[in-house]
């Protein structure tokens, strides 16, 4: 067995392990050297891995960074043909047509980090929930109890998105955290030349939900300020809740980022907890998001929902578009709602089911290195 060599971003040697078969698979041929990129794409980060493959340039192996945790797949275009990492592998979680060099492969993190926490067997839970009394005020079949949307980190569109749901008459369950309390540094200013490309280095403060939340002494008692099953400061990624998700029956996700999209978009654990949980949801992501999860196989539920909203380009205006049809949902008589639901049993156990066996990408490339050396191996 050949040597592993790991790193990331926050010096952690230890990291990647979600892919640890494939890279114990890998071992078998030659040496191999992951990067795991995580946290912002700015000048610090990207140095750490421009220093990691340029300390492993000469060596010969598997050279990987997985870049699949967060949503920089245009920004690494960049340098993929440039020293130190024109002979590195990328790893990438972008859905739908993903068109990039031969050496972006599809690798879904954070759907991997999923099926480990349950061990890669079932599904979290079935799709399929009983209720033996329809009128009971518990039942998460009616309105009061039907929508939920869960949120940590203050960003711009999510409070685009909290304000628009706000401005509604509805009974959902919010939460966000009124006072974000995370350990960031502050800017120091920085630039560094990468690969020939200026990265600047740049750090984003969070505001109090009181100053950016509409009519706040009217509306703070509707935005939980507790997170699900995490503590104050804890990045709840990892944290999936799946009693806590099955109580309700449709959520509301705000993916990592919304802006441009298209052809490809980025699949955060949002996106694939949603998935898993066997639950209706929809999705304020890139635009495209909802069909570039169609493309790859998953099923929506166009009976029952409209999901024209997910192909606006303008952001704001998508956002309004999906609350609007948020509200349809939600107006939905008992009956209607219990008809959708059960009718579309089938769709979403597909999904809890199919999103265990979406590494095709990931399959395919790995199939093809270990025909590669085959083929050396009978020449030899």
């Amino acid at each position: 067995m050949f040597p592993l060599i790991l790193a990331d971003t926050y010096g952690d040697t230890n990291t990647g392990t979600h892919w640890r078969e494939v890279f114990e698979t890998l071992q078998k041929i030659k040496p191999v050297f992951v990067f795991n990129f995580m946290g912002g794409f700015h000048a610090k980060n990207v140095h750490k891995a421009e220093e990691f493959f340029e300390t492993y340039y000469q060596d010969d192996g598997f050279k990987i960074i997985d870049t699949g945790f967060e949503p920089w797949y245009s920004e690494w275009m960049q340098f993929y043909d440039k020293r130190p990492f024109d002979n590195v592998w990328f790893w990438h979680s972008r859905i739908g047509f993903a068109r990039g060099p031969d050496r972006f492969i599809y690798a879904p993190t954070w759907k991997k980090s999923i099926d480990n926490a349950i061990n890669g067997t079932d599904p979290a839970f079935p799709a399929q929930r009983t209720y033996e009394h329809v009128n009971d005020p518990r039942n998460p079949l009616n309105k009061e109890n039907r929508f939920f949307s869960w949120n940590r980190r203050p960003h711009p569109w999510r409070i685009d998105l909290i304000n628009e749901l706000l401005s509604r008459d509805m009974d959902i369950e919010i939460r966000m955290p009124h006072h974000n309390i995370e350990d960031r540094s502050p800017p120091d200013g920085e630039v560094r030349d990468i690969g020939g490309n200026k990265i600047p280095l740049h750090w984003k403060q969070f505001k109090p939900l009181e100053e950016v939340i509409n009519d706040w002494d009217k509306n703070k008692d509707r935005i939980i300020n507790d997170g699900v099953d995490i503590e104050p400061g804890e990045n709840g990624a990892g944290i999936h809740s799946w009693h806590r998700r099955s109580l309700k029956t449709f959520e509301i996700i705000s993916e990592t980022i919304v802006k441009d999209g298209g052809l490809n978009t980025f699949a955060s654990e949002k996106t694939f907890k949603g998935l898993r949980s066997g639950n209706l949801f929809l999705i304020y992501g890139q635009q495209g998001h909802m069909h570039n999860l169609k493309v790859r196989g998953f099923k929506l539920h166009e009976k029952y929902i409209n999901y024209e909203y997910d192909l606006e380009v303008d952001n704001k205006k998508r956002c309004q578009l999906l609350v609007d049809e948020i509200e349809r949902l939600y107006n939905m008589t008992n009956e209607e709602y219990s008809d959708m639901w059960h009718n579309t049993l089938r769709e979403r156990k597909h999904n809890q089911e199919y999103s265990l066996h979406f590494n095709a990408s990931l399959d395919k490339w790995l199939g093809q290195v270990l025909e590669e050396n085959e083929l050396k191996n009978a020449e030899t």
